[in-house]
């Protein structure tokens, strides 16, 4: 999944898993959740990247997002706007009846007008 970072904005990495299931093509490729956090940890040991966000359909009705972060960007707030939660260098959320497509572009959206203060807000409070 490491070969699939597509978008990279400010020192943000994203992967938005949305192909089909190599056994039945028919159907969309499902990632165990644990495996779409794991992945979220890797791709912070990318060059320049200070946070990761991958999305992936965890069953035929839920995308998760995974969201993590070197500590330079709160992904908390990030998540938040998006109906998730979490902490600053951790974050996560579920999206019932929606597509990966659909959250990819909910994120970029939010990073668009968010992604500055996150990077601004990463030094207040206790969750450094």
């Amino acid at each position: 999944l490491l070969g699939m970072v597509e978008h990279q904005r400010t020192g943000t990495a994203i992967i938005a898993v949305d192909e089909p299931d190599p056994v039945d093509p028919k159907s969309k490729l499902i990632v165990e959740d644990a495996t779409i956090s794991k992945v979220a940890d890797r791709c912070l040991e990318l060059k320049n990247i200070h946070a990761s966000f991958v999305i992936a359909p965890i069953n035929d009705k839920t995308v998760k997002l995974s969201a993590r972060s070197d500590g330079t960007i709160n992904v908390e707030m990030l998540v938040r706007e998006l109906g998730g939660g979490g902490h600053k260098t951790m974050a996560a959320g579920k999206f019932d009846r929606e597509t990966v497509k659909d959250v990819r572009e909910k994120l970029l959206n939010t990073l668009d007008k968010k992604l500055a203060d996150a990077m601004k807000d990463i030094g207040e409070g206790e969750d450094k």
